[in-house]
């Protein structure tokens, strides 16, 4: 079973993703504000990361999240999802080693074949 932390300050989004993965099989933890975020990936191993771009009024805390996880487990992979797919964001991922970028809106459906196919019979550090 692989390991996904979903990251959202959006709740509902956050947990709607949630519960739909577990469905699918993936083991789920949500975080709602880039703080909560920073204490799980500080304590727990996870195969991905889903992480929403804009957590706050700075609107680049996924990147700041995207750049922990990667020190943390160089081989997690990486889901962003933005509303904001402006040139300099895809750069900004491209150079962070973002598995894949998701654009909103975008369905549960899509992002788990997106975490399957990212996670799926590799092994991850620590797992």
């Amino acid at each position: 079973m692989q390991r996904v932390l979903i990251v959202d300050d959006e709740e509902t989004i956050a947990f709607a993703a949630a519960r739909y993965l577990a469905t699918r099989g993936f083991e789920v933890e949500m975080a709602t504000s880039e703080g909560d975020a920073e204490r799980l990936l500080s304590s727990r191993d996870y195969d991905a990361l889903v992480v929403d771009l804009r957590l706050g009024s700075e609107g680049d805390e996924g990147f700041r999240l995207i750049e922990l996880a990667r020190r943390l487990m160089p081989s997690i992979a990486v889901v962003l999802i933005t509303a904001y797919g402006a040139p300099a964001v895809e750069a900004r991922a491209r150079e962070l080693a973002v598995d894949s970028l998701i654009k909103k809106p975008a369905t549960l459906a899509h992002l788990a074949e997106v975490l399957t196919a990212s996670t799926v019979g590799e092994p991850r550090d620590g797992a």
